[in-house]
């Protein structure tokens, strides 16, 4: 299992090495597509753990594999206002998963990556993270998913949490990225979010009154 401080690098030999705090080392050969499949799925939870560039190296192999159908999903991020008389107005980040596979799929709970990375403490950085559902939005990972089916998930934005956001706003290019994998080990991402238009929005939400 990877761990939470994994060191994972491509080396001159196309492989992806991952070493994790006690020293293990795997070793992926990128042009072996077994070997790639076996990894997604024997490690499709904690994909997250490696940094970007990996994950979208793995995703752009695993569509090449011969035996995947070339359909595939599709990832959604977007962000919701939730405007009250009664409570204080909130942003929710939303996510919707389609498959457009025309086998079934079971999808994991999508995870999340920043650019730059959050700053959580002096000398600490984060860039992947999942969020806690909203409860109106409980859903249980894996989930099932037949062919043209969908799964909407919403994750609401704690004020310390938005913080974190302003941070890293403060930064050119700035932006949030999910992911989602399935027990079949295929990965799939969405398009990058402006962490400048997240900010906007947040802001403009928190300030309108009905």
């Amino acid at each position: 299992m990877l761990d939470k401080k994994t060191e994972a690098k491509i080396d001159g030999n196309d492989n992806i090495v991952i070493q994790n705090v006690s020293g293990k080392l795997t070793i992926i050969n990128m042009n072996d597509t077994e070997e790639i499949r076996r990894f997604l799925i024997d490690f499709s939870q904690e994909t997250n753990e490696l940094p970007r560039e990996i994950i979208m190296l793995l995703k752009e192999k695993s569509q090449k594999m011969t035996n995947e159908i070339k359909q595939g999903a599709n990832l959604y991020l977007t962000v919701f206002s939730a405007i009250s008389d009664v409570t204080k107005n909130s942003v929710l980040w939303g996510t919707t998963i389609t498959n457009l596979t025309r086998e079934i799929r079971y999808f994991n709970q999508p995870y999340f990556k920043v650019y730059p990375k959050f700053q959580l403490d002096e000398g600490i950085e984060h860039d992947t993270f999942f969020m806690m559902q909203d409860e109106t939005s409980n859903v249980r990972f894996p989930y099932r998913l037949e062919f043209g089916q969908t799964i909407s998930c919403k994750f609401p934005v704690k004020s310390q949490s938005y913080k974190l956001y302003e941070k890293i706003n403060q930064e050119e290019g700035s932006f949030i990225q999910a992911f989602v994998t399935t027990t079949l080990g295929e990965i799939y991402n969405s398009r990058k979010y402006p962490i400048s238009k997240f900010i906007q929005i947040y802001q403009n939400t928190l300030n309108l009154k009905l």
